[in-house]
């Protein structure tokens, strides 16, 4: 299955954290997105399963780690960089580290 675009090396480690040790976001995006929409993210990318996307998806994975106190993250370290004119990577980048720390793994941005 191609990853719509998001940060790639994140979508793999949320989705199956012995996947890595460690990974890179360069100006990845909040949700895995197709530059269309939502809706059509989830047809092409997501058997047009809003329920498969939010099981994929990393923001939901990071959420539901932390609300459910599981330790999948522990011992996983990553990076989140984005660009000084990169004003919406910047913002998602900030949220998705804050969400990734609060899950366990140790991470900067």
């Amino acid at each position: 299955m191609a990853f719509p675009t998001v940060a790639r090396a994140l979508q793999v480690v949320t989705n199956s954290s012995t996947s890595y040790g460690n990974f890179l976001d360069y100006s990845g995006e909040l949700r895995p997105n197709d530059s269309y929409s939502r809706q059509t993210t989830v047809k092409n990318f997501y058997e047009d399963s809003e329920a498969l996307f939010q099981q994929r998806n990393p923001l939901d994975i990071l959420h539901h780690a932390t609300n459910d106190k599981i330790s999948t993250f522990h011992g996983i370290s990553g990076r989140f960089v984005a660009g000084k004119s990169e004003k919406s990577a910047q913002q998602d980048l900030s949220t998705l580290n804050n969400k990734a720390r609060t899950a366990g793994t140790d991470t900067t941005y």
